[in-house]
């Protein structure tokens, strides 16, 4: 069994779909008011990246530990999960 077949990695997985939908949706919301011909509220823009940040900072933590974990796992440099 591979490092990425592990109880924690899938764990992992299912972990970051939500933040990966919420970022979809929030580059939809982006791309929808980039098309709209009349005056863009730069608060919504600035609240649609604000919240975009805050999803990919969750990503990168969620990612990290992931491969932290696999890292472990695999029983490379004398450490074994």
């Amino acid at each position: 069994m591979s490092a990425a077949d592990t109880p924690e990695a899938s764990s992992t997985l299912m972990e970051m779909e939500a933040p990966i939908r919420e970022l979809r949706g929030l580059i939809t919301a982006l791309v929808l008011l980039g098309t709209v011909k009349e005056r863009i509220d730069p608060d919504a823009i600035g609240a649609i990246a604000s919240a975009m940040e805050m999803r990919a900072e969750e990503l990168e933590s969620l990612w990290e530990g992931a491969r932290q974990a696999a890292h472990g796992a695999s029983g490379c440099c004398g450490s074994r999960a």
